[in-house]
């Protein structure tokens, strides 16, 4: 069959076209394959990274007249970078007769994208209680404990982040 005859101009284009070709992508599917990496990581970047850099204060009223404290304790972090905690956390009963983990104004974690409260025994991550999500990393606040939970087996209360299993402070309680 006879083909067209090319003149030297798109000559070189077919064949500047061949190269790019065997180079691989084109610089159009580069960029494109770059903005889809990004649509999709940066959301989870933004998830994980960002409650490092974002605090959440709560501060949660409670009449101390309207309460017995039964245990007290101060949190310690689990590490001076990341993962820290400072505060006062107690046991409280409150005169309806329910029982609380109460954390104090001077309560102050890092923050983290999955934190959780939880009472443990003797020291020990694996044997807890779940209360519930921390509510926010500074700041007075309280978690119910549940109803028959016997509170001689229970001795601290951890800030726990669940996605990573990660500790970020432990408050040892001592009864008063």
């Amino acid at each position: 069959m006879n083909q067209p005859k090319m003149t030297p101009s798109e000559g070189m284009m077919a064949q500047e076209q061949m190269i790019e070709q065997k180079r691989g992508l084109s610089k159009r599917a580069k960029i494109t394959l770059v903005v889809i990496a990004l649509l999709i990581i940066g959301p989870i970047a933004y998830y994980l990274i960002s409650p490092l850099f974002i605090n959440v204060t709560v501060s949660e009223k409670l009449d101390s007249t309207r309460v017995q404290v039964l245990a007290q304790g101060t949190f310690v972090g689990a590490d001076a970078i990341v993962h820290k905690a400072e505060g006062t956390a107690k046991f409280i009963r409150t005169k309806e007769n329910e029982v609380r983990v109460r954390f104090e104004d001077d309560f102050k974690a890092s923050n983290g994208p999955d934190l959780y409260v939880r009472l443990i025994k003797n020291g020990d991550v694996k044997d807890y209680v779940e209360l519930g999500k921390l509510q926010g990393n500074i700041g007075s606040q309280s978690y119910a404990i549940p109803a028959g939970t016997d509170l001689s087996q229970y001795n601290g209360v951890i800030v726990w982040c669940k996605q990573f299993s990660v500790l970020f402070g432990t408050a040892k309680l001592a009864s008063l």
